[in-house]
């Protein structure tokens, strides 16, 4: 299963979790829209979704999600491609950033209005000039009625991306900063006692990586190397809801990750290996 960036935004999906719901196989949770939690599980097993993007792998370290990925930390918009691959017990959902090669101007300018009073804007910039220099710059942000029993929230989404190519050679940097705001969600239905309501919910995230390479995935012989670092930070009030556990406020965990990968494509034929040395860390709660 694959979709390039016209089909993505063709299908009407807003997050990637709307998008993996078209796969077989993948069931999706959440208890809102946008602002909510979002999960999606393989072969029941929401703990073996796993999201790559340009080789980078997302972790999940936010501490309240329980192992598993919240697939609200990935900004569809922000995508060139999403690939799926289904294995035994796994999936891989590969995702390949927005990017420009011509040096006339990208730009788009997107406005949506939905319903529970959502609003979203969005507008992306790329270039890239005549001796090779790159040029990207993204925003979206949304909000979302406070509404306790819709899921309400907002989230301001920032994206740049700056590199030089030649024909063979490339470099890039990749920058990715979302804050993200939950209000509490109070639950339909079930003994609020045994449980409660999902308390609000106030952080950021932050994906970067700097990036060489030579040559293509596309076509030919290719090969990078990357160095990239997530950091999480989350700074929510204390819970005062009764009966509800106090939660673990100011959080920083970190993510770093040096991966080389190089493979060879031609004739109907893919060939690729990948290195990866992971470091996870925990920051103070």
């Amino acid at each position: 299963y694959s979709w390039n960036r016209d089909e993505m935004f063709a299908t009407g999906a807003l997050t990637l979790l709307q998008l993996l719901e078209l796969v077989p196989g993948v069931t999706t949770f959440t208890t809102g829209n946008l602002a909510s939690p979002q999960f999606a599980a393989y072969a029941g097993n929401p703990g073996r979704v796993r999201v790559f993007i340009d080789g980078m792998e997302i972790d999940n370290l936010d501490p309240r999600a329980g192992g598993a990925l919240d697939l609200g930390e990935v900004q569809l918009w922000s995508l060139e491609q999403v690939t799926v691959e289904r294995g035994a017990d796994e999936i891989r959902v590969y995702c390949r950033s927005w990017s420009v090669d011509r040096t006339t101007t990208s730009t788009r300018i997107d406005i949506l209005t939905c319903d529970q009073r959502t609003f979203i804007a969005r507008a992306v910039f790329g270039k890239r000039y005549n001796h090779g220099e790159l040029l990207q710059v993204g925003v979206q942000s949304y909000g979302r009625s406070s509404d306790p029993s819709v899921g309400g929230g907002n989230e301001l989404a920032l994206f740049a991306r700056l590199g030089w190519a030649n024909k063979r050679w490339s470099v890039d940097g990749y920058y990715m900063h979302a804050g993200r705001t939950r209000d509490l969600r109070e639950q339909d239905f079930g003994n609020t006692l045994l449980e409660p309501d999902i308390p609000e919910q106030d952080r950021t995230r932050a994906d970067m990586y700097f990036r060489a390479g030579y040559g293509t995935p596309d076509s030919g012989v290719w090969a990078q190397a990357m160095v990239a670092h997530s950091n999480f930070t989350e700074n929510s009030p204390f819970s005062n809801i009764p009966d509800l556990p106090v939660d673990s406020a100011d959080t920083t965990r970190t993510s770093t990750q040096y991966i080389a990968t190089g493979g060879f494509t031609r004739w109907g034929l893919r060939l690729s290996g990948v290195e990866r040395y992971h470091q996870l860390q925990t920051g103070g709660v």
